[in-house]
C-alpha cells in the first residue's frame, strides 16, 4: 500500500531533507506540502500550500516539521480528514502538548522533539545512570545547535531534563547559562545552550563526583536520522485509529 504525505515545513531545512529521503522509497510520496514561502519554490514537484484549508489533495499522515503557531491547524485538519499525524516540531508549550495528548484519542498521533532512535537509546541509558548516580554526582546538561535553531533549551535537552526530573531524589533547580557569583548548590542542575556555526545536534548530560567524571552523550552527524526516524513513525502510526505513540515505540521494534 503507497502512503500519501502532506508535509508541513517543506521547504525548511529537515522539510528539505525529508522530501530527498523520500525520493528514495517506493510506497511513499508526498502529495502536497505546507509552507511560508511557496512562491520561492516554483519548481517543487508536488503542490505548495501557505495554510491546510486550501489542500485539495487526499493524504493518509502529515508530518511536521513547521513551527508551533501551526499545530491548531494541524490537529484541526486531522481530525477532519481522520488522518495520522507525525510532530517533530520543538517549542510547544505544556499546554499545547496537553491538547496534543488529547486529539490522540481520536487520530494516531507521533510525538517527539527528536526523532532519533539513537537518542532514544541515550534517554534510557541515562534514566538508568540517574537512578545510580544522582544523589552523589553534580549533574550538568549542555546541548548545541546551529545558529539558526530558534528555541532554547532544544527539545531533546528538554526530553533530558524529564527523565533526570523523574529518576532523581530531590527537588531540582535548574540553572540555566549559569551567570551568577555563587557556589554550586546540591540541587543545582546546570542546562547550557550553544547556538553556533551549522553544528547538527550535540547533547550531554555531565555526572561529575569527586573522583570521577561520567558523561552520556549523543552526537549528531547527519540530519538523515530524522528523515529516516520520520518514516519509521509513519509506518508506525499507519492503520491505526488513534494512539499516542512516542521514539521509545520505534526504538522496542528496532530491537
Amino acid at each position: 500500500m503507497n502512503i500519501s504525505v502532506i508535509l508541513s515545513g517543506c521547504t525548511g531545512t529537515m522539510g528539505q531533507e525529508l522530501v530527498n529521503y523520500i525520493k528514495t522509497i517506493s510506497d511513499i510520496n508526498i502529495v502536497a506540502g505546507v509552507c511560508r514561502n511557496k512562491s520561492k519554490y516554483s519548481n517543487s514537484s508536488f503542490p505548495l500550500y501557505d495554510n491546510f484549508l486550501s489542500i485539495k489533495e487526499k493524504a493518509n499522515v502529515i508530518i511536521d516539521f513547521s513551527n508551533r503557531c501551526l499545530i491548531d491547524d494541524i490537529l484541526n485538519y486531522g481530525i477532519k480528514n481522520k488522518i495520522g499525524l507525525v510532530l517533530a516540531t520543538t517549542g510547544y508549550s505544556m499546554e499545547e502538548e496537553e491538547k496534543i495528548f488529547e486529539f490522540s484519542k481520536k487520530i494516531p498521533v507521533f510525538r517527539s522533539s527528536n526523532l532519533s532512535v539513537g537518542v532514544s537509546l541515550t534517554l534510557n541509558i541515562l534514566e538508568y545512570a540517574v537512578k545510580l548516580l544522582s544523589s552523589n554526582y553534580d549533574i550538568e546538561i549542555i546541548e548545541s545547535h546551529g545558529n539558526k535553531k530558534v528555541d532554547a533549551p532544544s527539545g531533546t535537552a528538554k526530553m533530558i531534563k524529564k527523565v533526570i526530573e523523574n529518576n532523581i531524589n530531590y527537588n531540582p533547580n535548574y540553572i540555566y547559562n549559569r551567570n551568577v557569583i555563587a557556589t554550586r548548590k546540591n540541587s543545582d542542575i546546570g542546562i547550557h545552550s550553544i547556538r553556533a556555526g551549522n553544528m547538527l545536534g550535540n547533547h550531554l548530560a555531565i555526572f561529575a563526583g569527586e573522583g570521577d567524571v561520567i558523561k552520556v552523550e549523543h552526537i549528531t552527524l547527519s540530519k538523515k536520522i530524522f528523515a529516516e526516524g520520520a518514516i519509521s513513525a509513519v509506518r508506525l502510526i499507519q492503520g491505526k485509529h488513534n494512539g499516542y505513540f512516542i521514539v521509545d515505540d520505534l526504538l522496542d521494534r528496532s530491537i
